[in-house]
C-alpha cells in the first residue's frame, strides 16, 4: 500500500498560494458569516426553529429545514457560540476543495484555482449552492463514482428552493448516464424529487399567487429584483450569466462536438432567469469551466469519456 502523494506542480503551487491569500484576507480584512444578517436573518431563524423544535414539527417544510440544518449546523454552532469568523471561512473552503482539486482527464485549468476567492465575493450560502451544481457536474462527467459527492450535492441544492428545481431537472435529463454508474440512482432521484418538491411548489406558488404570470415573470425575475434592491453587482453578474447561456446555446447549435448530454446540464439555466433567488448564480462554476474548455464529450454516453478544449 502506498501513502497519499500530492505532487507540487504549478497548479498545486498556485492553489496553495491562493488558499493562503484567502485565509489571510479572511483573518485580517473581511469577516463574514453564514448569517451576516444576525439573529434577524431569515435563514438563521429557520435554523433556530429546527433547534427549538427538536428537528421536527407538523409543518410540511420541517423535513426541508431539517435537511438544511444537517449541512448548516457547523456554521450555526460557530455563529451561535461566538467563535471567530475564520472558522466559517475554513468550512466554506472545505466545501470548495472537491472543486479546486478536480481534474477532468488530464485537464485542470489554472482558472479553477482562483475559485477559492468566491466566498469573498458572494455570501457563503450562495457559494454552497454553487458547490451543489458544480458537484453534480463532477458526478456526471468525471470517471470516478462519487456517491458521497452526489448526496452532498443534493443536500446543498436544498439550501435554496430556486436551485432545487434545476438540480432535479438536470438529474432526470441525465438519468441514463447516472444510472449506468450509480446503483439505486433512479430510486434516490425520485425520493429526492418527492422530498424537495414541497419547497419548490411553495416558492413558485409564492411567485405566481399574487400576480399574473406575465407580471410575475417580470417582477420576480432575478434582474428586476436586483435593480429594485440596488444590488448592482448581483445584477451585472446575472447579466453576464445570461449572456453566457446564450453563448453556450449558440455553441450547441453551431458545433457537432458539443453533445446534447452536456447541453442538457446548462439548459435549466434558462428557467432560472425568471425567478428571484440563487438559481441562476448557482451555475457560475460550470459556466466558468465551459469557457476555459471543460466540455466533456461522451463516445458512449455515460460509459466512456473524452475531454475537449476549444
Amino acid at each position: 500500500m502506498t501513502g497519499f502523494k500530492w505532487k507540487i506542480d504549478k497548479y498545486n503551487f498556485l492553489l496553495i498560494a491562493n488558499i493562503t491569500t484567502y485565509l489571510l484576507i479572511s483573518i485580517f480584512l473581511i469577516h463574514k458569516s453564514m448569517f451576516d444578517g444576525g439573529v434577524d436573518d431569515g435563514f438563521y431563524r429557520q435554523m433556530e426553529y429546527v433547534v427549538d423544535s427538536g428537528g421536527w414539527s407538523t409543518s410540511p417544510l420541517s423535513l426541508v429545514h431539517l435537511l438544511r440544518f444537517i449541512i448548516i449546523s457547523p456554521f450555526y454552532f460557530l455563529y451561535a457560540n461566538g467563535y471567530s469568523s475564520i472558522f466559517e471561512a475554513i468550512l466554506v473552503l472545505i466545501f470548495l476543495m472537491p472543486i479546486l482539486t478536480i481534474k477532468f482527464g488530464k485537464k485542470r485549468p489554472y482558472t479553477t484555482a482562483f475559485l477559492v476567492f468566491l466566498p469573498l465575493l458572494f455570501s457563503y450560502r450562495t457559494v454552497l449552492v454553487m458547490c451543489a451544481i458544480a458537484y453534480l457536474f463532477i458526478c456526471l462527467y468525471d470517471r470516478k463514482k462519487r456517491y458521497a459527492l452526489f448526496s452532498l450535492s443534493m443536500l446543498l441544492a436544498n439550501l435554496s428552493s430556486g436551485v432545487i428545481l434545476p438540480w432535479v431537472l438536470i438529474v432526470f435529463m441525465n438519468i441514463s448516464n447516472l444510472a449506468s454508474r450509480y446503483k439505486f440512482i433512479r430510486l434516490l432521484s425520485v425520493v429526492a424529487a418527492i422530498v424537495l418538491s414541497y419547497s419548490v411548489f411553495q416558492k413558485y406558488d409564492f411567485f405566481f399567487g399574487e400576480y399574473s404570470v406575465s407580471e410575475s415573470l417580470i417582477e420576480r425575475s432575478t434582474f428586476y429584483v436586483s435593480i429594485i434592491n440596488e444590488q448592482y453587482f448581483r445584477f451585472f453578474a446575472y447579466i453576464a450569466l445570461f449572456i453566457a447561456w446564450i453563448v453556450i446555446s449558440l455553441a450547441k447549435i453551431n458545433s457537432k462536438s458539443f453533445s446534447m448530454g452536456l447541453y442538457s446540464f446548462y439548459l435549466p439555466m434558462f428557467m432560472t432567469l425568471f425567478f428571484e433567488g440563487l438559481g441562476l448564480i448557482s451555475f457560475l462554476i460550470p459556466v466558468i469551466w465551459f469557457y476555459v474548455g471543460i466540455r466533456p464529450l461522451p463516445h458512449v454516453y455515460g460509459l466512456e469519456r473524452n475531454y475537449h478544449a476549444s
